[in-house]
């Protein structure tokens, strides 16, 4: 039996917005932090999302959904390292899930955080997405 470690065998592709120069130093404005990072497990797709997804930052959230495959079928968008959403956000995961129903892909936003989970309800993105919060016993609170 070897030691070795194996890669898995699923894809993953991480993108980063800029990140400070030191870790010992904190950005100068907090939206200089958003990462996006897909896990492809065919057909479906988990992207775990980390930082504050704004204008300034969204092009990283699109271009990470452009990697993904065209049939996709599931996404599930992991919010729970997500410390804020604006408006830019909302509308690039909206115009995912719009795309994607037209091929019978479905969207779920997975551990939002209440400010998150507060945007969400008031914008009423739950009509294309459901949520639900994963806990750390490994169940899963249904918020459809």
């Amino acid at each position: 039996m070897s030691d070795t470690l194996q890669r898995p065998s699923v894809p993953m592709l991480a993108l980063a917005g800029r990140m400070p120069r030191s870790s010992a130093r904190r950005p100068e404005s907090a939206s200089q932090l958003f990462g996006a990072t897909a896990l492809v497990d065919s057909p479906d797709a988990t992207v775990f999302l980390r930082g504050e997804l704004d204008l300034s930052t969204v092009k990283l959230l699109r271009a990470c959904l452009e990697t993904l495959p065209a049939d996709v079928g599931d996404l599930i968008l992991d919010f729970a390292q997500l410390d804020f959403i604006d408006c830019a956000g909302l509308s690039a995961i909206l115009a995912w899930a719009r795309q994607q129903a037209g091929h019978g892909g479905t969207l779920n936003i997975r551990s939002p955080q209440p400010m998150a989970r507060r945007v969400l309800e008031l914008t009423e993105l739950a009509r294309f997405a459901s949520t639900s919060d994963t806990h750390s016993n490994g169940l899963v609170a249904d918020h459809t």
